[in-house]
């Protein structure tokens, strides 16, 4: 052994650090939150350096708390839409919140820099539309936005949607450079009102968010932005539109007329736009006009020759077979007149009479009646008009049919659908008694 060497005896001791924790009730966390509220960063890093508090937690009131004031409020599902105007940064506003967000709604870069030195993640958060990098975009707060990025803050759909609603081109534009994935729709929905910026977005778009973007102008009614889309891309957007994956298959005709927007659907008239395509269930959109009773939205199809004779909707059935269902009589009249046929089986065999009469609409039957429908006409379980109105106890569709019906092939002058007609009347005689 070497004289130089120390002993056992003379060494100083050497020990490991004892590590620090947070206390069991969690005070020192709790306090941690007031601090960050308090805006000093110096004695936040002390905090966490002391207690070694985690720095990902987010404040919770406690359930004694019934009406918690703060937007961001975990007891509440996660919001879908962006906070409108932001709280200031106090107590009673960041429930919901971890610590490096309520350091962004405070705007203090440096606490922020100490959380995420400290191992603050920077998209944890509550709600997608709440996250720090939105809450410093919609701050303004473009130094801690650079620190967020330099972290590794995820660029999505929303934080797009922010920045574009704050108007400031140069920063959509380099968040757009540093990502190719995120979504640019929430973004353009989120400028409507700001056609510069949403002229930009739309040049960086591809043609499907483009597409996307005119099914979203179509389905709010906004007329304008589908011609502005149009003048800027040329009508083959609309033309070659396919489908919306998400609507079982509606086409940009389905969606006008599906949800009410008569002058967009003029305009794709205008256009050119297919009328007779049918979506995934094969609806057609006069289909769905003769369903709701849109009369105004049957006249423009009518006008625009699109086609009303043939299986319109999802059961080999017409547009004349639901419009008789739901006795929309106007709507049967233009139908008629456009070239509809009154005698069409759908693929159970039913004539717009056999659901007019099962119904009970007489002015509907006795309509169908003079335009020629069939009376002795028989669907695949052979049952006339008036066999359904026999069943459904319809006397005044059936007085209207017996006095249409005509009985060649019976020796006594009753034909068949009589006889069901007299057993189901003593029947019902019976059960009266």
């Amino acid at each position: 052994m070497s004289i130089f060497a120390s002993c056992a005896w003379c060494a100083p001791a050497v020990t490991e650090p004892r590590p620090r924790t947070c206390s069991t009730d969690r005070a020192c966390c709790r306090d941690l939150a007031h601090l960050v509220l308090a805006r000093d960063p110096v004695v936040v890093e002390a905090h966490v350096a002391i207690h070694a508090c985690t720095v990902n937690h987010a404040v919770v009131c406690s359930r004694n708390d019934k009406l918690c004031v703060s937007p961001f409020c975990m007891r509440r599902p996660p919001r879908t839409t962006r906070v409108a105007i932001l709280p200031p940064a106090i107590r009673s506003h960041v429930c919901g919140l971890t610590l490096l967000q309520m350091a962004v709604l405070a705007g203090d870069v440096a606490v922020a820099r100490v959380l995420l030195d400290a191992g603050a993640l920077p998209n944890k958060c509550h709600s997608p539309t709440e996250s720090a990098l939105v809450l410093a975009i919609a701050k303004s707060a473009d130094e801690i936005v650079d620190l967020l990025l330099a972290h590794g803050a995820t660029i999505d759909g929303h934080v797009l949607a922010q920045a574009a609603a704050m108007g400031s081109t140069s920063l959509v534009a380099r968040l757009l450079a540093l990502t190719s994935d995120a979504p640019i729709l929430p973004a353009l929905v989120a400028t409507e009102t700001d056609t510069i910026m949403q002229s930009y977005l739309l040049t960086q778009a591809s043609s499907a968010s483009r597409s996307q973007f005119l099914h979203h102008c179509v389905s709010t009614g906004d007329a304008a932005g589908v011609q502005r889309l149009v003048q800027a891309f040329g009508p083959g957007l609309a033309l070659d539109y396919r489908g919306n994956e998400y609507a079982v298959g509606d086409t940009l005709v389905h969606t006008a007329v599906r949800m009410q927007h008569l002058e967009v659907l003029k305009y794709l008239v205008h256009l050119g736009v297919d009328l007779d395509a049918r979506n995934a269930i094969g609806v057609a959109p006069v289909y769905i006009c003769a369903a709701t009773g849109a009369v105004a939205f049957v006249e423009v199809l009518v006008r625009a020759q699109a086609a009303v004779a043939g299986a319109t909707g999802p059961n080999g059935d017409s547009a004349l077979h639901v419009a008789a269902q739901e006795n929309h009589f106007t709507i049967a009249r233009l139908l008629v007149h456009a070239g509809a046929d009154v005698n069409m089986p759908s693929a159970t065999g039913d004539t717009p009479l056999h659901i007019a009469s099962m119904h009970g609409h007489g002015p509907m039957v006795a309509y169908l009646l003079r335009k020629g429908a069939d009376v002795h006409r028989e669907n695949v379980r052979g049952e006339t008009a008036l066999m359904k109105a026999c069943q459904l106890g319809h006397a005044s569709v059936v007085a209207l049919l017996e006095r249409a019906h005509e009985s060649p092939d019976v020796d006594d002058g009753r034909s068949s659908s009589f006889v069901y007609y007299d057993v189901m009347r003593h029947v019902q005689r019976v059960h009266s008694i």
